[in-house]
């Protein structure tokens, strides 16, 4: 854990001209990046740009002094072609859309002390070369690629379209550093409190607690360093906003890629979510207190939206321009509707100084851009909501390589009933996805089948509890473990219904009440919300496991996926189901309504910017509405 540097590594130690930015340098600094980043899209447009440009960064790359890890994986990304999933560039092999090798290097120790030092030349020097700058900022568009395909492929998970909600970061200031922000958060100018990181990345986790210890002070350096907390309200742009502004520039593509879910693609995990270019808003500077002693909290705002695409070159001229100014304004106009009520909490002048320059920015852009919204003021409120995911797909290839790794560890610790192991696997998931670590059936690699025993981490628990069940005595750290992996079952997010995947095709409470574990089994009965008849719920699922085969029958053969059981729906106070499809880059988005099903397909077609939409109503057998 020592080594995950990037969560309290400090790039931002100091707003001055170094790595973070006030407002008044940042301008400038994006003023000398831009023409690099039109650059690099152009080139990547064509086969032979994309390809003068890759032999332009490796002869950059092979100069540098690095360990076989990192060669081999700046040779896979100087392999083939990178290209956002939904843009068709006529390439003579296709491009990887469906791997995340640039932000799994990136999560990994030592390609984050490989790209942040590349970043982090560019954005210190007066004068960067244009090699360097030109390396930087493809790494930057590799990453960027990344970020966006994995985006389309969970788009019906509402985290991964468009994440909104608290983060936390932990790292330690130096005195002098920290004064410099204080300075930021009392100049007059409301708008000019900020700093950002151009071109840079930050790590983040959903659990403050998760990255705490990264800001502990080692004895030596007491009263040098300073413990901070950073606090980061994100969200993205105001509904109405956005609409309009989609109405008024119909071909400009805004994404929600500035801050993204990325633990599965990382070896620590933490509860990741991976920052983008992010620009900080300073709300408050707090002194607070905890266990471990004093420390000081940054309550920042940052919004989840950009317009990073491959058919968005960072044009300063023409309509483009015109878009982006637009764009900003329309952006602003969303965060000072946020910064008004985190502000609230702490000063009432600041909160009444953004809602000013709410409206006033509310007023530009309907003046000068013809941008027209009635805001509802309910933005600062908006949370990602949780929805259920059914991970079907059996083929190890399907999965991020860290994540499939902890699968497989998952997997043999079920197997040898190592409930310490399993518990240390999934208290490193998201606290929303780690529900998803008992409904899981196990994953295949190449030559494997499926076949023989495949059981949930739910049945388990069950085939291997002690004969006594829930009154044995814990009298050994295992037995605790498995204790506690029960209790953690109980949460309504963990599917009672589901049935194991192998041919006896049994609920964990009909397996527990098998055994004659009776107390287990009433533990593990399913909470029903919503209640369908067994005949309506085996016709809807019948009609959509047929839906499902038309559309990835060719692709994923049965033996390597496990069609959804709607009977979970039930089990959900919101019977909502996001099930995602790697060779689709999107999936299907599934809603219980009544007796009927709503089947939103969505898919990445190249050459049609974002996901397509299709909605499918599927109906019992002999029902009127048929």
């Amino acid at each position: 854990m020592d080594g995950i540097s990037r969560f309290f590594d400090n790039p931002v130690t100091s707003v001055s001209f170094r790595t973070a930015f006030p407002a008044e340098f940042e301008a400038e600094r994006m003023k000398r990046v831009r023409p690099n980043i039109t650059e690099v899209r152009r080139r990547w447009e064509t086969t032979e740009g994309y390809r003068s440009l890759v032999r332009q960064v490796k002869r950059l790359c092979d100069k540098d002094d690095v360990g076989a890890s990192v060669r081999a994986a700046l040779d896979l990304l100087l392999d083939g072609y990178r290209d956002y999933a939904d843009i068709d560039l006529g390439r003579p092999v296709p491009p990887r859309t469906e791997r995340f090798d640039a932000i799994e290097f990136y999560c990994s120790k030592e390609g984050y002390e490989y790209v942040t030092k590349l970043i982090q030349l560019v954005l210190r020097t007066t004068q960067p070369s244009a090699d360097e700058l030109v390396r930087a900022t493809t790494f930057v568009e590799w990453i960027t690629v990344d970020l966006y395909n994995l985006r389309l492929s969970q788009i019906g998970d509402p985290r991964f379209e468009n994440f909104q909600g608290v983060v936390y970061r932990w790292f330690t200031l130096s005195p002098a550093d920290l004064n410099e922000y204080r300075a930021t958060l009392r100049l007059a100018d409301h708008s000019k409190r900020n700093y950002s990181i151009p071109l840079g990345f930050v790590s983040t986790a959903a659990d403050s607690a998760a990255t705490r210890h990264f800001a502990d002070v080692p004895p030596q350096h007491e009263g040098q360093r300073v413990r901070v907390r950073q606090t980061v309200h994100i969200h993205g742009m105001d509904p109405a906003i956005l609409a309009s502004f989609r109405q008024r520039y119909p071909d400009s593509v805004v994404t929600s890629i500035c801050a993204m879910p990325v633990a599965r693609m990382s070896p620590f995990g933490e509860q990741e979510i991976l920052l983008r270019g992010p620009f900080f808003h300073l709300i408050s500077i707090r002194d607070r207190e905890d266990e471990n002693g004093p420390y000081v909290e940054f309550v920042t705002v940052c919004m989840n939206a950009n317009r990073d695409h491959g058919s968005e070159h960072a044009s300063d001229e023409g309509e483009k321009a015109r878009q982006r100014t637009a764009f900003l304004n329309a952006v602003n106009a969303s965060k000072w509707e946020v910064c008004a009520r985190v502000a609230d909490e702490f000063s009432a002048d600041d909160a009444r100084a953004y809602g000013e320059l709410q409206a006033r920015t509310v007023e530009r852009l309907a003046s000068e851009f013809g941008i027209n919204a009635v805001v509802d003021g309910l933005l600062a409120n908006a949370r990602s909501p949780e929805v259920a995911v059914w991970l079907g797909d059996l083929r190890t290839s399907s999965y991020p390589g860290h994540y499939a790794q902890r699968r497989r560890d998952w997997q043999n610790a079920l197997s040898s009933g190592n409930w310490i192991g399993a518990e240390k696997v999934v208290e490193k998931e998201y606290s929303w996805r780690r529900s998803e670590w008992y409904n899981v059936g196990k994953l295949l690699d190449k030559d494997e089948t499926n076949v023989g025993d495949n059981l949930t981490l739910l049945h388990e628990l069950v085939r291997q509890a002690p004969k006594e069940g829930l009154t044995a005595p814990l009298d050994n750290d295992n037995y605790r473990a498995w204790s506690r992996l029960v209790d953690a079952a109980s949460d309504g997010a963990v599917w009672k219904s589901l049935r194991s995947f192998d041919q006896s095709s049994i609920t964990a409470a009909g397996l527990a009440r098998k055994r004659g574990l009776l107390v287990l089994a009433e533990r593990l009965q399913p909470k029903i919300h919503h209640e369908v008849e067994t005949s309506v719920l085996y016709d809807l699922q019948s009609e959509l496991h047929s839906l499902m085969r038309r559309r990835i029958g060719e692709l994923i053969g049965d033996a390597a996926f496990h069609y959804p059981q709607l009977s979970v729906l039930q089990e959900l106070e919101h019977p909502i189901l996001w099930i995602p499809i790697t060779c689709m880059h999107g999936g299907f988005l599934v809603e219980l309504r009544g007796r009927a099903l709503e089947v939103a397909v969505f898919e990445t077609v190249s050459g049609q910017v974002g996901s397509r939409k299709t909605v499918h109503q599927l109906y019992p057998r002999g029902s009127d509405l048929e």
